[in-house]
């Protein structure tokens, strides 16, 4: 049932959940035993199996439905986002694909240099849905760090067409969004809500038309000006 290539998914979805050994506390078991195990030993009963899969929200290798998945990432693979192969966990949770938007803070290319000159810590993490209409998560990546195609490459679409369109109609004050858990109906209605949110085009053409900073271009995205 375990095959080397799904105990190597597993390891990685770790990462997403605080590291392996945050994973073994919180199912109960020894880090050491749950070590070997995804290196191949029979170092894990049946039982601490189930208790594993359930941290993950996976419980018979099956995504809970009645619930949001909530990953972080806290630092990426020897330092670098590009060496984070996220399909390797989002196969797990969406087999047959799915859609991704993304919060209005979590600028791509030059756009997130407006999060590189105001205090880091001050910035809320990069927050991103996902979704396939059943199974529902949102990834929150520690600043500065920001999904990259190679993270996800063609497995999932942007919701509304382009990375800058599909945009989260959320302000970067609602704590539920920045570190709590939405419910699945919470979740659904941010998600269906396309009607008044700002794309990065918008804040770009904002700064140059009335000269205000990045802070406040941040806050006019968020519908806090």
């Amino acid at each position: 049932m375990f095959s080397e290539d799904l105990k190597q998914r597993l390891k990685t979805t770790c990462r997403l959940f605080g590291g392996q050994k945050s994973v073994a506390i919180a199912a109960g078991v020894k880090d050491s035993n749950f070590g070997k195990w995804l290196k191949g030993e029979p170092a894990l009963s049946p039982e601490n199996v189930d208790s594993i899969l359930k941290v993950f929200g996976l419980p018979d290798l099956k995504p809970k439905t009645d619930r949001v998945h909530i990953w972080h990432v806290k630092t990426p693979p020897k330092g670098d986002m590009s060496n984070l192969d996220l399909i390797q966990v989002l196969e797990l949770f969406f087999p047959n694909g799915g859609e991704i938007a993304k919060a209005p803070w979590a600028f791509s290319g030059t756009n997130n240099l407006k999060r590189m000159l105001i205090t880091p810590w001050k910035q809320p993490m990069a927050t991103y849905a996902i979704t396939d209409g059943t199974v529902r998560a949102i990834l929150r990546l520690s600043v500065p760090m920001l999904l990259q195609k190679v993270n996800i490459k063609s497995f999932l679409k942007w919701r509304d067409g382009t990375e800058d369109m599909s945009i989260l109609n959320i302000a970067d004050t609602e704590e539920l969004w920045i570190n709590g858990t939405p419910t699945p109906n919470e979740f659904d209605e941010i998600w269906n809500d396309k009607g008044s949110s700002k794309n990065a085009t918008d804040l770009i053409l904002e700064v140059r038309k009335e000269g205000i900073t990045f802070e406040e271009a941040i806050k006019r995205i968020g519908g806090s000006a």
